[in-house]
């Protein structure tokens, strides 16, 4: 167990396009378990947090959290805190926020960040790693990173090398960015190497201090806010307390960096240690992740009830409207609105790019629609 557990509700997940969108981030999509990432992420929350369960996210999907949160029980809802950012400006400032708030608190020592937007399970075994994760914190003072044993040669997770035995984990010999197809076999064979997966466990103070240490132009600027959270604006809606963003926040957003916790801190602290997961891990980072979910563990299908295959299989499809597939195999079909996605299974990576093409169209005032790009090229 732990004191408090922070939420980080960002990113919009530009691989699950067209369902995730800057409007509804992939947090707020059901991946097939019958209610959205967020809530299932609260949930777990709610088993390993003595005390807050504080949710970071941009002040314009406070009303879509709380929509999405509405029918949680008074008991858990009067510990949730919302903390708004004026700005997305990646993990590290999030972090420091949450944490600056945390330190004004009593009885808030210990926490846990975690992705809003990971499944986890079973609960049993995801609780047991966190005891072994608040030993580590509480004996020696660290800020513990949770290691996933690869389950295939992967190049789009960044990498952990474990080290010396500290308690029930290691030390962190070193990060690893994503790896090219050779050093990612390299680390599949190999049983030093784990994915990093997002989540760490430290004491409030020791985060303080190692974002002293290494990012101090970042958190120069929160110590100014964090000694005057008095000003901040707080509300209460449906039972939730929300942090709107401080007088100051806007302002000292608009001054600091966009960068990761990895970059900040956890790649350059010397105080660094892993403990191996136990549980299943899925961050559910592309339509790839999801059909594995679906076709491969018997997940609730987001088909159609009219979709119709005729010589086809292993194609996922999520629509509304009627589709039908004739003779082809490993499809990914997404449809949403006026989007359409068709993609083949083990190539959707490509889908951030799509995404991306999308955003500098709209940007430099190009018509999207319209026009198809073969190799690169838009024809008309």
């Amino acid at each position: 167990m732990v004191d408090s557990v922070v939420i980080l509700a960002g990113g919009m997940g530009k691989r699950l396009w067209p369902l995730s969108t800057p409007q509804r981030p992939k947090y707020l999509l059901d991946p097939g378990i019958g209610h959205s990432l967020l809530r299932a992420t609260l949930e777990r929350a709610a088993q390993i947090a003595k005390h807050a369960i504080i949710i970071v996210t941009h002040c314009d999907h406070t009303t879509s959290i709380l929509q999405e949160l509405s029918g949680v029980p008074s008991t858990l809802q009067h510990r949730i805190v919302i903390m708004e950012e004026p700005q997305s400006k990646n993990t590290a400032p999030a972090i420091a926020w949450a944490v600056a708030y945390l330190r004004t608190q009593q009885n808030q020592f210990s926490t846990l960040c975690v992705p809003a937007d990971h499944l986890i399970s079973p609960l049993d075994r995801f609780k047991r790693v966190i005891v072994e994760v608040h030993t580590i914190i509480e004996s020696h003072d660290c800020i513990v990173t949770i290691g996933v044993a690869p389950t295939r040669v992967e190049c789009g997770y960044g990498y952990i090398e474990r080290g010396a035995p500290i308690g029930n984990g290691y030390r962190v010999a070193a990060f690893h960015e994503k790896p090219n197809q050779d050093r990612a076999q390299h680390y599949f064979d190999s049983d030093r190497y784990y994915w990093n997966s997002g989540m760490f466990g430290f004491s409030n103070e020791r985060m303080w201090s190692e974002l002293e240490t290494h990012a101090p132009q970042l958190i120069a600027h929160f110590n100014k806010v964090s000694h005057s959270l008095s000003q901040a604006r707080e509300r209460v809606r449906e039972g939730i307390r929300i942090i709107a963003s401080h007088p100051q926040l806007s302002h000292l957003y608009d001054q600091i960096p966009s960068i990761s916790i990895d970059y900040a801190v956890a790649e350059r602290s010397s105080h660094m240690s892993v403990v191996p997961a136990s549980f299943d891990w899925n961050d559910v980072g592309s339509w790839d992740e999801v059909a594995a979910l679906h076709l491969g563990q018997g997940l609730t299908h987001h088909r159609t009830t009219s979709s119709i295959e005729v010589n086809a299989r292993n194609n996922l499809v999520i629509a509304n409207q009627r589709v039908a597939l004739c003779g082809v195999n490993d499809l990914l079909v997404v449809a949403h609105g006026d989007d359409l996605l068709i993609c083949r299974r083990g190539e959707s990576q490509l889908v951030k790019q799509v995404v991306e093409r999308i955003e500098l169209k709209s940007k430099n005032g190009t018509k999207i629609n319209g026009g198809t790009e073969i190799n690169g090229t838009e024809r008309k």
